[in-house]
This record gives structure tokens, C-alpha cells and sequence, in this order.
């Protein structure tokens, strides 16, 4: 089971946190107190929040539907999180990726990341999301790292040395080598192939793994601003459809999006895909408050890497009058 938990911290490079996110399937979405603040950002859907509520106030909790809130004294020995990940493992995860887990706060930041090694959460995998960076505990007998060559992989050792360490496929490798606590060793060394195996022996390690350029170029491609084009078929199931198409187009033109009604279809432009589609989604909505009883939508997407328009595609056939 995988759990996704927002930590009150920095949403570090959220568009690319909202890709990555929109590629898993995540059985458990949770937030930590105020990191709840985030979901919308992330296109997600809390299933609880879980902490002594102290950064969200009341009107914000009001304003949360559907979503359970489990509350704890404010005086209390464990942060938001950690009653967080402990809640997601109660659960049933066995995965777990935090977002906005890195702050202003050195003292809660440093917190967080420790929180992965947690002894009760130790049949966890626990992985720290920071932009297109990932944080996680390597620990004996060692994994495989995957990526691309170029990218940076470094290697901390936590809470005490880390012995026996034998790398493949890093620039810099070590051969049945000790890594001691607080050395800076296992820093910034490379990805030579498209995956590296690290062996270790005992202790912990830090594995944090950030794309080189080939993937930040790939990544950029897909986050970089851009207009594009979504189109929305409303179909009521109802004898009197207007009256209800005309609350959808309602909803659409409330967004403030551009967007254009044709006679079978609506065509929205923007730059943000998620917001066209949430758009595209609050006029699936309208219907039903509309008073319909059953609705189908079909959506379609229009993008390319140079950007489309409705312009681009349908101005020449305009009629311009004389």
C-alpha cells in the first residue's frame, strides 16, 4: 500500500511535484496539519488529516469535505508527522513519499529527514520528494539506484558508520569501504550507467539521487508553460438538455479561463493543464446542480511542444464581415 503524506514545509518546484505525483498510484493520501494547505496545489484528495490541527483554522477545517481529522493535544511528544507516518503505517503502508518535508526551520527540517529511519517504521520504505529530487534510507544488503548517467547520487551514513559499502556503476566507487558518520565522503558522485548497485554491509545509509541535465531537459519539456487546448462535451441524460448545458458554460466562463463555445463542443486555452482539466471538471459538475440526473463528459487534450491555440487552428475559417 503507498501513502502520500504534505508536510508543512516548502512545496519545492510544486509543478514537477504535481507530475511526479500524477505518475504513482497512491492508495492513502494524508496530511500533515498544515501541510493539508498543499492538496489542492497538488491536485490530490486528503483522506485524513493528522496532527493537533494548529496551523489550520477553523474556516479552513470547515472548508474541508469528506476528509477525516484525527486531533492530538498540541502538547504532545511526537510532530505532526511523525503521528503521520505512524497513522499511514497503522494503515497498511509499506510505502510512503513525503512532500514539503524540507523548510525554513533547520531544527524541523533535519527532524523530518531523521524521521525516516523511525524503529517502528522500519518495514517501511520512506522516500523524501524535494522538486525532482529523492531522499530515502539505503539499508543492508543494499539496492539498486536507477536514473540516467550524469545524475547525482550521494551517500550519508546515519546514525553511526556504514561498513562493507561496494558500488557499481558510480564515477567515484568504493570497494568494501567504510563510510564514517559525519564525513562528507559519499557526497556528489555520478550515475555512469543507467543504474548503480550499492552493496552495504552495516548501518544506514542517505541515498539522495537528483537528475543531471538529460533529465531535467526531459522534465523541463514536459512542465515548461506552453498553451494548449481542452475540449468539453456536456451530455445530460435529461429530455431538456439547454437549460443544462448553459449552467456547464456558466461554471466555465466563472473560471476566467479563455475559452470558445462551438455547436458540439466547448474549447478551453490555457497554459496549465491541471486547471483546464479542473475547469473541464466543475462544468461536469454544473450539470448536476443544474438538476440532472446523470451526465456524461468527454474531455480531449490538444498540446504539442511549440503550443497550440483555438486561434491557430480555426481562425482562417472565420467569416469576416464586410
Amino acid at each position: 500500500m503507498k501513502a502520500l503524506i504534505l508536510v508543512k514545509g516548502e512545496l519545492y518546484k510544486p509543478d514537477i511535484l504535481r507530475s511526479r505525483i500524477r505518475a504513482e498510484t497512491f492508495d492513502l493520501v494524508l496530511g500533515a496539519d498544515g501541510g493539508a494547505r498543499y492538496a489542492n496545489t497538488l491536485n490530490v484528495t486528503l483522506d485524513a488529516i493528522i496532527g493537533d490541527l494548529d496551523s489550520l483554522s477553523d474556516l479552513e477545517q470547515q472548508g474541508i469535505s469528506n476528509t477525516e481529522f484525527v486531533s492530538y493535544p498540541a502538547e504532545k511528544d511526537e510532530t505532526d508527522l511523525e503521528l503521520a507516518l505512524l497513522y499511514a503505517k497503522e494503515q497498511g503502508a509499506d510505502q510512503i513519499v513525503l512532500v514539503g518535508a524540507m523548510g525554513e526551520r533547520m531544527d524541523m527540517t533535519i527532524a523530518n529527514i531523521l524521521l525516516i529511519t523511525h524503529k517502528s517504521l522500519s518495514s517501511c520504505r520512506i522516500e523524501v520528494w524535494h522538486g525532482e529530487q529523492t531522499g530515502w534510507v539505503i539499508k543492508p544488503p543494499g539496492e539498486d539506484i536507477s536514473g540516467y548517467p550524469g545524475d547525482t547520487v550521494s551517500l550519508m551514513p546515519l546514525g553511526g558508520d556504514a561498513s562493507g559499502i561496494t558500488t557499481k556503476g558510480l564515477k567515484y566507487s568504493l570497494k568494501d569501504k567504510e563510510l564514517t558518520f559525519g564525513s562528507a565522503r559519499g557526497i556528489s558522485n555520478l550515475l555512469e550507467e543507467p543504474s548503480a548497485h550499492i552493496k552495504l554491509s552495516e548501518g544506514l545509509l542517505l541515498a539522495i539521487h537528483t537528475p543531471g541535465q538529460v533529465m531535467r531537459k526531459e522534465r523541463n519539456v514536459m512542465t515548461e508553460k506552453r498553451t494548449m487546448n481542452v475540449g468539453v462535451q456536456v451530455l445530460p441524460l435529461v429530455e431538456d438538455v439547454y437549460p443544462i448545458v448553459d449552467k456547464a458554460i456558466e461554471a466555465i466562463q466563472a473560471s476566467g479561463v479563455k475559452y470558445e463555445v462551438g455547436p458540439l463542443e466547448t474549447t478551453l486555452e490555457g497554459d496549465d493543464l491541471d486547471q483546464l482539466l479542473e475547469v473541464a471538471k466543475s462544468a461536469h459538475r454544473a450539470c448536476f446542480e443544474g438538476g440532472a440526473g446523470k451526465v456524461v463528459t468527454i474531455i480531449k487534450i490538444a498540446e504539442a511542444l511549440e503550443g497550440t491555440s483555438i486561434e491557430e487552428k480555426v481562425g482562417k475559417y472565420r467569416k469576416v464581415d464586410s
